[in-house]
């Protein structure tokens, strides 16, 4: 992957994280404000961290979708026969789920081509690429945690102010 690529995810991914930390912030300040009940209080607070911990796993998971695809994108433009469905197969196995299948159609379909006509790329061609999408992942995963944790941290600092 292209730097200026890797450093574009890793700054949309910090936006969402950053954006999603915000919104905590203010949810707590307001809530401290309420002065609730514990019980609610608890119940308050494990719903705002909740929706904070879902946008940051919704960035997480754009993230990783956006590497699979673009490396293969870089494995089609050096021949290999990459299908939308082959693509989906890669996304499940690497991930641990499936992705949007537009964005499979819109990278990987051919004008023409039909269900009939099917990939011979098997598993086994794919074992290469898939384990150098893995590493690739793995990098992303060290860095966006350093994200998240800056994130955090800020949060942390905030809130106690």
């Amino acid at each position: 992957m292209d730097t200026r690529l890797r450093n574009q995810l890793l700054g949309d991914y910090s936006k969402d994280v950053g954006a999603a930390y915000k919104e905590l912030t203010s949810a707590v300040k307001a809530l401290r404000e309420q002065q609730l009940e514990s019980v609610e209080y608890r119940k308050a607070m494990a719903r705002i961290t909740g929706i904070c911990g879902a946008e940051c796993s919704a960035g997480s998971k754009r993230l990783m979708r956006a590497v699979v695809l673009d490396a293969l994108e870089r494995a089609k433009k050096t021949g290999l026969d990459i299908t939308p469905t082959v693509a989906q197969h890669v996304a499940e196995r690497l991930l641990g789920r499936g992705v949007d299948k537009r964005s499979t159609l819109e990278s990987f379909a051919t004008p023409g081509r039909t269900a009939a006509n099917k990939s011979q790329v098997g598993a086994a061609d794919l074992a290469d690429i898939e384990a150098a999408i893995k590493a690739e992942l793995e990098r992303f995963a060290a860095a966006m945690a350093e994200i998240k944790d800056s994130h955090a941290q800020i949060y942390k600092a905030e809130v106690k102010a």
